[in-house]
């Protein structure tokens, strides 16, 4: 019996010594990988180019634009519609106007340099969160190091690190969402109207203070969190999220 323990226990030792190391080594690779990603952020791709021409100063215009006047519209873009307004529902994005258009007014240099700064430390972010919520929900730190890795060597992860578009914060936007109510649910309990309501507010508020893209994409996904944690078992909840909504 003794003889046995002691194997298990070598075994056990020899295992966690294992991932100890390879966890050290996924982590260099990693390391190296963004490092390497992040000297290539102000000259590929060439600014306003490849994927969405004009997009980077169009957004980061906009922006600044509304951080220092309170209105979001595209001054460079005389004789049309987006040089006076965007519309109520367009005009809503503070919380990616405070990211990307807050430092542009303050330093008053390359906007679209100082916009791929911001990106690229969502992109850190974003890649500390995706392991941290996979650890949280049960992964094992190797298997979280290769989740990031597989990420970060994406062609998509690189672009959106590397632009001043606002799909890279969307997708931290989501990430952290889906986390949070998986989350969530593997803590059940009856949540009041209040928490109903603040559900609603801040899932409204993050789905337009961002990205426009949020709009749909987080309106499913919230929908069907509600329905998952039983939002619609009582009217009072039901009433308590919709007024959160609105």
């Amino acid at each position: 019996m003794t003889h046995s323990k002691s194997i298990a226990s070598v075994t056990n030792e020899l295992h966690a010594g294992f991932e100890r190391w390879a966890s050290y080594l996924l982590l260099a690779l990693i390391v190296a990988l963004f490092a390497m990603q992040l000297s290539s952020l102000f000259v590929f791709p060439q600014p306003n180019s490849l994927r969405w021409y004009g997009d980077e100063t169009w957004l980061m215009s906009e922006a600044k634009t509304q951080i220092t006047t309170g209105e979001v519209r595209y001054p460079l873009a005389v004789g049309s519609t987006l040089e006076h307004s965007k519309g109520l529902v367009l005009s809503m994005t503070w919380l990616s106007a405070a990211l990307y258009g807050l430092p542009v007014a303050i330093i008053a240099s390359d906007p679209v340099a100082i916009g791929r700064v911001v990106t690229a430390l969502l992109s850190l972010l974003l890649l500390m969160a995706l392991y941290h919520t996979s650890r949280l929900l049960g992964a094992s730190r190797i298997a979280a190091l290769v989740g990031v890795a597989l990420l970060l060597s994406t062609r998509a992860f690189f672009f959106a690190s590397h632009s001043c578009r606002t799909d890279l914060l969307a997708g931290f936007i989501v990430l952290l969402f889906v986390a949070t109510l998986l989350h969530t649910i593997l803590t059940p309990k009856d949540r009041s109207r209040w928490w109903w309501f603040g559900f609603g507010a801040i899932t409204m508020f993050l789905a337009i203070s961002s990205s426009i893209h949020l709009l749909t994409l987080l309106g499913p996904v919230a929908l069907f969190f509600a329905w998952r944690l039983g939002a619609f078992r009582r009217w009072s909840t039901s009433l308590a999220l919709m007024g959160g909504i609105a």
